[in-house]
């Protein structure tokens, strides 16, 4: 999966070209609350806005005070972003239950389970 997220001081956004070409291909102007999408209100992990990034790079999909940078992850894995004065840094984790613990896993399971920073149990 991949991911994008800021690694500079001053704080994640994605810059004016980007969400009007984002609203462009996806067709979406408002979000819930009928407010208009802004730089704050896509996505992270949005299929469109990655391609995007993908397309014009990272100058041209920062924001004012953001420098956004493509992450790739599990796809099995979920994810946390932390954040010290705007530089982000994604913390990946699996959840798996006790009954998913006491039968044991795959050589393919445990591999996945390696990929990620931590494990959660429930």
């Amino acid at each position: 999966m991949k991911v994008l997220i800021s690694t500079c001081y001053g704080g994640f956004s994605f810059s004016d070209e980007l969400v009007e070409l984002w609203k462009e291909r996806t067709g979406v102007t408002h979000d819930r609350n009928d407010d208009l999408i802004g730089k704050h209100d896509i996505p992270r992990d949005d299929a469109t806005a990655i391609a995007l990034f993908e397309e014009i790079g990272s100058k041209r999909a920062s924001g004012s005070y953001a420098k956004v940078e493509l992450v790739e992850i599990p796809d099995e894995a979920s994810y946390s972003i932390d954040e010290y004065d705007g530089f982000e840094d994604i913390d990946t984790y699996m959840t798996i239950t006790k009954e998913q613990l006491a039968k044991g896993f795959s050589p393919e399971e445990i591999e996945a389970l390696s990929q990620v920073d931590s494990i959660r149990i429930n």
